[in-house]
């Protein structure tokens, strides 16, 4: 059985029931099933089984029922990030990946300046313009679990998008286990603005693979999100950290009626406890954040009742800084550098999971080891009542003075400055003392005062002196990957340069 199978069984069960809420747009679950099969009988028309099928789009409803279309005929469903440039998409594209390019309206101009830069050339056509009300006719064929289904795009160490595949089984699985272990049901009006070329995206569709409504946006805009989170009576919504401090901030969650409101999904970096502590008071509901990667889909979960009893004094407050417990069917070690599992101490965290596609039989695949776990590339721990705490990634360590400091330990500590600084990265540059020293990049409140030293003091009292900033420096906004996270490549280029341009006035003085 195939992924379309989960979709039919939410036909079945309701077709009336609203699906997708886009905008102006609505549709139910009889009349998405009618424009996905509209599509298949495009995609049977001018692919093959198992074609990589580009899709180059904006969130929309349209999008949507194209990625189900693919799970319905055997096609890859391979959305690509609209943020990339036309060199980085034409870079994509000459990988062989794709038998037909699909956009819409709103990245038209990108895929055709991708398309004169790439170097092979696709059969495309224009989202908008594929038929919606043409009738599909034959047996349809239930696809195997072990077919191709989906191919992401991360943003990869170097920068250069890395391909991962998942097959229909391992995202049954997936949908299957993660929405019973975050309570999903066919009640459930669920809220996000989650890119469909992201892992998170693919939310959008377990909310409908279990039955329930789907409220999408395609960007973030305070008043459009939570207006129609009123209006719709949302029950699940998901906020990046970063909104959630921007909300609490501004005083955003206090204008509007979360009433309805059962749980706030995040993920991508903790909560500090002020946070955590206004977030509830404000809000009356739950909050749930979830760690996972493009290749190990979900890997823990923080509970609501981990967050709720944090606040109430009856665990440690450190537990908010954990990504939570693996879930089920999911095993996870620490290897110390040798890439030997160690019950105690800090090591890459290395995963075992159903939702894994690649499984260790024989050769061993990239990023594997010898016992079949993928190697995250998260440098973390566990504590002594088994949850899982991220230290930063591997390849961003710092070394100074012999020290190993992760940037990610000091960006969270700077997160405690909760009424001043907005966001932050950190990166390690060239010392002659102590081989590199620490950095931050920090962007400040509108209202905020705060001093490169007040940032300074600060970290030298939450966290050991040696992994204090040695410089701070003061941003409107942090430069960011196709993937919207802060670019620490970027930064490191642009002190390089900043520093050089110093020097070089020095010397004409």
């Amino acid at each position: 059985m195939g992924l379309e199978k989960l979709f039919h069984a939410s036909v079945e069960k309701n077709p009336q029931r609203l699906a997708v809420v886009f905008g102006e747009q609505r549709v139910t679950y009889q009349r998405l099933q009618e424009i996905i099969n509209s599509y298949a009988a495009y995609l049977e028309k001018n692919t093959q089984a198992q074609d990589g099928i580009m899709i180059l789009a904006q969130n929309s409803i349209e999008q949507i029922a194209l990625i189900l279309a693919c799970f319905e005929t055997g096609r890859i469903a391979c959305p690509v990030n609209w943020r990339m440039s036309a060199l980085e998409l034409a870079g994509v594209m000459n990988r062989g990946y794709f038998q037909l390019g699909i956009y819409d309206g709103q990245c038209e101009l990108l895929y055709a300046d991708a398309e004169n830069l790439a170097e092979r050339q696709l059969p495309a056509a224009k989202l908008e313009a594929l038929p919606r009300n043409d009738p599909r006719s034959g047996h349809q064929a239930e696809q195997p679990e072990d077919w191709y289904a989906v191919r992401y795009f991360t943003s990869g160490s170097t920068g250069v998008p890395k391909s991962v595949l998942h097959n229909h089984r391992s995202l049954m699985s997936y949908a299957r286990t993660y929405s019973e272990v975050s309570g999903w049901t066919p009640e459930d009006i669920y809220e996000t603005q989650s890119n469909l070329f992201h892992l998170s995206g693919f939310s959008c569709i377990i909310s409908l693979f279990v039955g329930g409504t789907l409220v999408l946006m395609d960007r973030f805009r305070e008043e459009e999100f939570f207006g129609a989170m009123e209006r719709e009576r949302c029950t699940r919504i998901s906020l990046v950290p970063t909104l959630i401090s921007r909300c609490l901030s501004s005083g955003a969650f206090q204008k509007y009626d979360f009433s309805s409101v059962k749980k706030i999904v995040y993920g991508g970096s903790p909560l500090p406890m002020a946070q955590v502590q206004k977030t509830l008071a404000v809000c009356h509901c739950a909050l749930e954040q979830a760690y996972g990667t493009t290749e190990t889909c979900n890997i823990s979960v923080l509970s609501g009742a981990d967050h709720e009893r944090a606040v109430a004094g009856q665990i440690g407050e450190k537990i908010l800084q954990s990504v939570g417990k693996p879930i089920p069917g999911v095993e996870v070690r620490i290897l110390n550098e040798e890439g030997v599992p160690i019950d105690n101490g800090i090591g890459e965290v290395a995963v075992k999971s159903p939702f894994l596609l690649s499984k260790v039989e024989g050769n061993i695949p990239k990023g594997f080891d010898r016992d079949g776990f993928y190697m995250t590339g998260d440098i973390g721990h566990f504590d002594e009542n088994g949850y899982l705490y991220l230290i930063d990634r591997k390849n961003d360590m710092i070394v100074s003075g012999g020290e190993n400091i992760y940037p990610r330990e000091v960006e969270n500590c700077l997160a405690h400055m909760v009424n001043d600084i907005s966001t932050s990265a950190v990166i390690g540059v060239p010392d002659p003392v102590w081989g590199q020293r620490v950095v931050a990049f920090v962007v400040r409140y509108p209202n905020s005062t705060i001093s490169e030293q007040d940032v300074i003091d600060f970290c030298r009292e939450h966290i050991a002196s040696y992994k204090k900033p040695r410089e701070v420096i003061f941003l409107d906004r942090l430069p960011m990957n196709a993937n919207r996270k802060a670019c620490r490549p970027a930064l490191r280029e642009m002190y390089a340069r900043w520093h050089k341009e110093q020097d070089q006035q020095q010397e004409n003085l």
